[in-house]
């Protein structure tokens, strides 16, 4: 049995802790600027982002929606000119110098030098992606914007999904949920003044014949290694962003001054194991919740932390076992003031992302 767990240390006094705990976790969150799934047919496609920028619909000129793509239809290459050939976002490119992840899922790739764009905008410092050409036989190379080049080598013929990754700093490609090539990127400026084309660019030739594109996603954040192993092959919900999940684990009955730290100590440090089958939810955790049984006065813990992480162990089997906190995340490092008996409420400094399998 997989579990997962959290170490704390404080100082401070004594109080009494029922064994209730209460995580707030966000379920995973779909892109925030544009989520094309392309799975109804037609001549436009839904943008079901949370904050959806553009058309929306998008318009589908030239292109079909059909085929199979990663989860249910996909949007369909013919081989024609981007100038009738392409999705209208109608979102004049606008990144600026901030972070960014981009994806998509590929598949019927032609594996030559033949030139085939995937999407772009002209006018935002010619920032384009594209297949063969100077990319090579059926790698896949993100270009221009002021970014450096950066190659997704062997993406032909396919399933392959694709993220590139700005983070304000350096671009970072991902094939399959795995991390690949990155690069230094200071002088990045990405803005246009026209629509950003997704399955072509400018009046280049698009898409092959034959390939198909699905789950084009665009946020307005650089994903981390986590989001994107958890999402690279799994279709998001639909459109309204995160949903709130609260999870109970504990009854209460029982109470203890030495969880979640030892209170009587000025110093001390506990680690507590929770089961997946406790939590059973797949997203970041954001916030965490420890019942106050009794108080007597309000009082501030001026130094404490919490570390989150995943563990394999199913309980602690001796009582100097100790998971290494190198291996762990510091999720809050703050104080923390409590006032009165009830429900203590801890937002993370940093969410920690639950695999929901561990």
């Amino acid at each position: 049995m997989k579990n997962k767990h959290l170490r704390s240390s404080a100082r401070g006094t004594l109080f009494m802790l029922a064994f209730m705990l209460g995580v707030s976790v966000f379920a995973q969150n779909v892109p925030e600027m544009i989520y094309y799934k392309f799975d109804v047919a037609g001549t436009t496609v839904a943008n079901q982002a949370s904050s959806p920028v553009g058309l929306n619909p998008a318009t589908v000129n030239g292109l079909t929606i059909g085929g199979t793509g990663q989860f249910g239809m996909g949007l369909l290459g013919n081989g024609g000119v981007s100038s009738t050939n392409y999705v209208n976002t109608g979102w004049n490119t606008n990144f600026g110098t901030s972070p960014w992840t981009i994806s998509f899922y590929l598949n019927g790739l032609d594996n030559s030098t033949t030139l085939y764009y995937l999407w772009g905008d002209n006018t935002a410092n010619s920032f384009r992606c594209f297949l063969g050409g100077a990319a090579g036989a059926g790698n896949v190379i993100i270009r221009g914007g002021g970014l450096p080049d950066l190659i997704i080598s062997a993406a032909a013929p396919g399933p392959t999904v694709i993220h590139f990754v700005f983070d304000g700093t350096t671009i970072k490609g991902y094939k399959n949920g795995v991390l690949g090539p990155s690069a230094s990127a200071t002088a990045v400026n990405i803005v246009g003044t026209a629509p950003l084309k997704v399955g072509g660019y400018s009046t280049s030739t698009g898409m092959n014949a034959g390939s198909i594109m699905d789950e084009f996603r665009i946020y307005n954040r650089a994903l981390t290694a986590d989001e994107i192993s958890q999402t690279w092959n799994q279709s998001l919900p639909l459109g309204g962003g995160a949903t709130l999940v609260t999870v109970e684990i504990g009854t209460g009955t029982n109470t203890s001054f030495r969880v979640p730290w030892n209170h009587y100590y000025q110093y001390s440090r506990t680690q507590t194991i929770y089961q997946q089958a406790e939590i059973n939810t797949l997203g970041q955790i954001q916030k965490i919740y420890y019942h106050v049984a009794n108080w007597p006065a309000s009082y501030t813990y001026t130094q404490l932390k919490i570390w989150m992480g995943t563990t394999t162990l199913p309980s602690w089997t001796a009582t100097t076992q100790w998971i290494d906190n190198a291996t762990l995340t510091l999720v809050y490092d703050g104080p923390i003031t409590i006032t009165s008996p009830g429900w203590l409420e801890i937002p993370l400094q940093t969410p920690f992302t639950y695999n929901n399998t561990e």
